[in-house]
Parts: structure tokens; C-alpha cells; sequence
């Protein structure tokens, strides 16, 4: 679902790096399975034939070629994920890089795994005592009136999200029963389960981002990302020649930023992690 945003983002990653003079290799992950690189990834444009395309594997601590005696095409001293969704995001690319010895400036695979099911994300940030909304898992095999059961007591409307997909991809909300009954079914198309959870009216999309840098976690300025629906949806993110409506600094109390920031931390540090990773903030009804 997030192959052809997975592409743009990896040819922009690759072309600032070379803009600096890095000797950079991309990797794609063809929709079909398998690894291939090629001179001709300067653009989007070249993975319209991805035909072309030479296959590749990992080696121990190399990209080889998938021929003959595997030999190495490139040792890298660090390699960056630019994955969105799927095995690319979900911790199975850095399980590889990790088996392989291929160091990697990403996430490692425990926290990907946790972080892109949106049911562990919320035990987390609770076991972290960051506010979360409330919310349950349903899964596929469940009984119906059971979820329509447990999402009476969240209170109308709630929102539907499959628990292991990113890009508002399967999202939408639900007002009564009836549309409970069809966003869980178009979340299933997506995922085995889904999350449903407690929906605000007048919430407010707040990010805020971290890295560690000499030991030390510094984190961004917080975001707002504004939306015209009641979801911030995936034509809004990434639709219009990839422009968003975006501020920075958001327009929030000063007291207010500090707290995002500081639960960004907390979060970034409480489970370890590596390279830079936003976190995403609803602000609603002043908390």
C-alpha cells in the first residue's frame, strides 16, 4: 500500500546524500519480493521498468549480487531505511540488517515491531505514563456485537485504524453501528485487526521528532498538520506534488510544546531508540 511513497522518499534520501558526496547504493524492495539495485535509480521515474533492475542480496556486511558466488557490490558503513508500512517499517528489514551485520542508522527491530502495530504502540506509551487514548483491539475472527458492544461504551463516534498500516491508509470514522460495521470491514481489507478508538471532534495533529546526538536527546520543534476532513488523510500527506499543510513551530501554548517534547523523549528513550523518529500528538480539550 505505501510501495510508491516508500520509492519517493528513498529517491530523496538518496539524492541529498549524493548532493553531500556520499557514495550511496539504493536498495529497492520490488513489490514482489526480492532486492535490486541499478545506476538508473537517480528518479522516480526509473522504477517504472523495474525490470531492469540488477537483483541483489545481503552478504555479511555487504550488498552482493544475487548471481553466481554472491559476490560483494558494495560495503556500507551504515545503511538508512526509508521504508513506509509493511516488512520494510515493521522491523523485519532491521532484523536483516541486524542478522547481516549491516549497521543501521534506523530503528532496530523490537522497537519498529512495537511502534507500527498501533495496539502495542498504545501499551507502550501507557507503560511510558504518556496519555493515550482509549481504545480496544477486534480482530477479523471476533463476534460482531461484541465490538459494537465495547465501542458503545467508548461513546459515538470512534475511529477505525488497521492496527499494522501507516499513511491514514484503511482509516475512517464511525458515528453509529452501521458505519462501525463498514470501517471495521474495510480495515480487514488491510489487517487482521484493527484498532477502534476514542474519536475527538476538535482535535488538533501535533508532531514533534527526536534523535540522540553525543548522548544527548534533542527533539524538533513541534509541527501542526492541518486537515480538512476528520482524519488527516493520505492525499492530504502526501497528494500535490507532496506538500503539506504544515506549520511550524504550531501555534500551541509554550507549556503545551514542552510537554510534547518531553513525552517525545521520554518515549525515544524509554525504549532505546535510534536515528530520528517523530511521534505523533493528538491535542484536544486542552490536554
Amino acid at each position: 500500500c505505501e510501495h510508491d511513497v516508500s520509492v519517493i522518499t528513498g529517491m530523496l534520501a538518496v539524492n541529498l546524500l549524493r548532493g553531500a558526496e556520499m557514495d550511496v547504493l539504493p536498495v529497492y524492495l520490488g513489490r514482489e519480493g526480492g532486492m535490486f539495485t541499478s545506476p538508473e535509480m537517480t528518479g522516480v521515474a526509473a522504477f517504472r521498468t523495474p525490470s531492469r533492475f540488477t537483483p541483489v542480496v545481503f552478504g555479511d556486511g555487504a550488498i552482493c549480487s544475487a548471481k553466481g558466488r554472491k559476490k560483494p557490490l558494495f560495503i556500507p558503513d551504515v545503511a538508512l531505511n526509508c521504508c513506509h508500512g509493511g516488512m520494510g517499517e515493521g522491523g523485519t528489514l532491521a532484523a536483516l540488517f541486524d542478522w547481516y551485520r549491516i549497521p543501521s542508522a534506523s530503528p532496530e527491530m523490537p522497537v519498529s515491531a512495537v511502534f507500527m502495530n498501533k495496539k502495542f504502540s498504545a501499551l507502550a506509551a501507557r507503560g511510558a505514563e504518556l496519555p493515550v487514548a482509549r481504545s480496544f483491539a477486534a480482530r477479523e475472527e471476533e463476534d460482531g456485537q461484541e465490538m459494537f458492544r465495547r465501542a458503545k461504551e467508548l461513546g459515538y463516534p470512534v475511529i477505525v485504524k488497521p492496527c499494522r498500516l501507516g499513511s491514514s491508509i484503511g482509516i475512517s470514522v464511525a458515528a453509529n453501528e452501521e458505519e462501525l460495521e463498514k470501517a471495521l470491514s474495510a480495515a480487514f481489507c488491510y489487517d487482521g485487526e484493527a484498532l477502534v478508538e476514542e474519536y475527538f471532534a476538535d482535535k488538533r495533529d501535533i508532531n514533534c521528532a527526536a534523535y540522540r546526538i553525543g548522548g544527548e536527546i534533542r527533539t524538533s520543534l513541534c509541527e501542526e498538520a492541518f486537515s480538512s476532513g476528520d482524519i488527516l488523510s493520505f492525499e492530504e500527506k502526501y497528494g500535490g506534488g507532496n506538500t503539506r499543510n504544515a506549520k511550524i513551530p504550531a501555534d500551541i501554548p509554550e507549556a503545551v510544546a514542552e510537554d510534547i517534547r518531553a513525552m517525545t523523549a521520554r518515549l525515544y528513550d524509554a525504549f532505546d531508540c535510534s536515528g530520528i523518529v517523530r511521534a505523533d500528538f493528538i491535542y484536544a480539550g486542552g490536554k
